[in-house]
């Protein structure tokens, strides 16, 4: 079996989790930002600052469930 690794983009901040849907990756990181990463093209965008760190991420029906640090769980709309 081979395995490679390659670097997509480095971004200002430790990613903390993310989420698919098939068209963008959806990153959370260690500053409370949740980035959009579109897949097709590579351009990444802040979608917006949460202010507490990214512990984890769902999709369902184009709603972004994050979980915080803070113990916050917050819905972002994604579509």
């Amino acid at each position: 079996m081979s395995v490679t690794a390659t670097t997509v983009k480095v971004l200002d901040g430790k990613v903390t989790a993310s989420e698919t849907d098939g068209t963008y990756v959806y990153l959370g990181n260690n500053k409370g930002e949740v980035l959009r990463y579109t897949i097709a093209d590579g351009t990444v965008e802040t979608l917006v600052s949460l202010g507490s760190r990214v512990k984890s991420m769902s999709i369902y029906s184009g709603v972004l469930y994050v979980g915080l640090a803070n113990g916050e769980l917050v819905t972002v709309t994604t579509s």
